[in-house]
């Protein structure tokens, strides 16, 4: 029994499960890769220290997107 059908809407109910976290709104994957592009552009952000500017790079470029 699925006691929160009439909650959530059929579209998530009925979509494809995955056992991992998957993007499911391209338009979200898009501003993810714009705004981490701008992290890796700007050497005074904060988490600079803690990037490889160009694996990640890199790793950006190999993916098409971050959706399953």
């Amino acid at each position: 029994m699925n006691v929160s059908r009439d909650i959530i809407p059929q579209s998530v109910v009925q979509r494809v499960k995955s056992p991992y976290p998957a993007i499911q709104d391209a338009a979200y994957d898009k501003m993810l890769r714009t705004r981490f592009t701008a992290v890796l552009d700007d050497p005074s952000a904060a988490v600079a220290p803690l990037l490889s500017v160009d694996r990640s790079r890199a790793l950006l470029g190999a993916t098409n997107n971050l959706r399953g």
